[in-house]
């Protein structure tokens, strides 16, 4: 570079360097940035784009305009209303064409809930009463038993013994068969990993559906009654139970497994004393997750006719009738709370049985 004699070739110098040295530092700011947060600018700028419209040469606006109408355009609800059809058309042909196994499925779910709940009715009721006391202490503890037998009594003074056996038969029914369905589909999904994408893209997806869109269906194929209930509830309880049981199979650490086999073990050696025995704490934190969430979808069962204290809180907000509907939801939180009690000391003394302490972790 050409220097005169003013200095100005120094001047002109110093201040590239100082332009390199903020722009240095911009960039550095920048890749500070994380990646996620850089990529939240383009909805940014897209939304203000939109919201320019009006000020923009007429053709811009206009498309903008079209764009920004068009939820609530003919031509967005026409989509939705077709989507719909499609699928109230694949529901009714399956009720047609399949009617008479549909018709044998209900049949034989229904002589199911009733066997059932004629066996629990059957015992009389201080005989179950003490039954549930001495699960409770032998399960859990002598305060447990207490306890249990006081929540008995209490929902039998309250007169909601018979409804609340139903609720248990139907809990009974519906978590047993999500859970013969959701383990093995979990170790299945767990150990073959070409269908791990399909399996929990359709478990989140049931999962996040509202409880109420599987009532629908079930009504459509099943009609009013309990049946509707127990299927509705399976399909919700399945997903929880699912995730907790792939999860646990995933998470069993590499190298239990690579000693496993260094001793010669086969595939189905290592999973069943391996993995399952080390994964056995997240598979009965999805029984308990499965539990709860059965309890809260068979009370919501009741809008499709399914019996027990969900149609007794279904009919009491029918009438406002506050009283009753409490009652009937101290019988649920107490079904809860003794399932849920003794569902996790049995947990806790397989733990023991296992080396592991109640979390489930592994003693050193």
């Amino acid at each position: 570079m050409i220097k005169d004699g003013t200095g100005t070739g120094s001047n002109v110098t110093r201040k590239s360097d100082d332009d390199e040295e903020s722009e240095s530092r911009v960039g550095a700011l920048v890749r500070q940035v994380p990646v996620w947060a850089r990529w939240m600018l383009v909805p940014i700028v897209v939304a203000i784009l939109m919201s320019l419209g009006p000020t923009m040469p007429e053709r811009v606006g206009t498309a903008i305009a079209e764009i920004n109408e068009f939820p609530h355009t003919y031509a967005a609800a026409d989509i939705g209303a077709a989507i719909g059809t499609w699928i109230t058309a694949r529901v009714d042909w399956m009720t047609v064409n399949f009617a008479g196994a549909f018709e044998l499925f209900d049949d034989t779910v229904e002589a199911g809930i009733t066997r059932v709940n004629t066996l629990l009715l059957a015992v009389p009721w201080p005989a179950a009463v003490l039954l549930l006391a001495i699960i409770g202490w032998r399960v859990v503890s002598w305060r447990m038993g207490v306890f249990t037998a006081l929540a008995a009594g209490a929902i039998l003074a309250i007169g909601m013994w018979d409804n609340t056996m139903l609720t248990v038969t139907l809990i009974i029914i519906s978590l047993s068969t999500a859970l013969i369905i959701a383990i093995p589909l979990g170790i299945f999904a767990a150990e073959y990993r070409p269908i791990e994408p399909v399996t929990r893209w359709a478990m989140d997806t049931m999962q996040t559906l509202p409880s109420m869109v599987y009532l629908v269906p079930a009504l459509a194929v099943f009609g009013l009654g309990n049946v509707a209930g127990v299927i509705a509830t399976v399909v919700f309880v399945i997903p929880p139970a699912f995730k907790f049981v792939y999860l646990g199979i995933r998470g069993v650490p590499r190298e239990s497994v690579e000693a496993a086999e260094s001793f010669g073990a086969s595939w189905f050696q290592v999973l069943i004393e391996v993995k399952i025995p080390l994964a056995l704490p997240s598979i009965m934190g999805g029984v308990s997750q499965a539990t709860m969430a059965s309890l809260a979808i068979i009370i919501v069962a009741s809008l499709v006719g399914a019996k027990g204290l969900g149609d007794i809180v279904e009919r009491s907000l029918n009438w406002l009738d506050s009283g009753t509907a409490m009652l009937a939801g101290f019988a649920i939180v107490i079904v809860a709370v003794v399932i849920d009690r003794i569902a996790e000391a049995l947990a806790r003394r397989r733990y023991r049985k296992m080396g592991m302490d109640d979390s489930g972790a592994l003693l050193t």
